[in-house]
């Protein structure tokens, strides 16, 4: 037998390549908003909520919150808080992987959430099971924690120091 090479049929690539356009910009698909959360005023069980905290040693914790405009276009600062734990490690590996700082998930009660609301002026709002939400992708540099930290240890500025020499006009 007798075997015969035959060319095989290559389709034509096209010599020139059209470089895909790609955006840079990474924006939140699902933000925390009205139609995937509740007041906690509003919620009618006394169950433990889990919140996101941040904690350094020797100092004090603080509660994450998202800051966003209200009806009436003034900033307001809401405390997110979750009703069951997968749903709040989502978001805090999401938001560990946005900001420097390290997170850690408590448990918090009805009580203890209105009571924070009450003397911080902050709202709280309770994520709806199984929504998948995501952390802004813009964060603040210094978290107001951190800065009245700073101002009860004695340090008067809490902004980085710019090497920069200063540019006249």
């Amino acid at each position: 037998m007798f075997a015969l090479r035959a060319p095989l049929p290559v389709p034509r690539v096209p010599t020139t390549y059209k470089r895909r356009k790609v955006s840079r910009v990474c924006k939140s698909y699902y933000t925390i908003d009205e139609q995937n959360t509740q007041l906690l005023s509003e919620s009618d069980s006394n169950e433990l909520l889990h919140i996101i905290t941040f904690h350094q040693p020797n100092e004090e914790e603080g509660i994450y919150a998202v800051r966003k405009l209200n009806s009436d276009g003034l900033p307001e600062n809401c405390i997110v808080a979750w009703r069951n734990f997968d749903d709040a490690f989502r978001y805090k590996t999401l938001l560990d992987a946005e900001m420097k700082r390290s997170s850690y998930i408590q448990f918090a009660s009805h009580y203890e959430l209105d009571f924070a609301c009450e003397h911080g002026n902050y709202t709280c709002r309770i994520v709806d099971n199984g929504v998948l939400v995501t952390p802004p992708t813009e964060t603040i540099k210094t978290t107001d924690w951190e800065r009245r930290n700073a101002l009860l240890n004695g340090r008067w500025s809490v902004r980085e120091k710019d090497d920069s020499p200063p540019e006249w006009p």
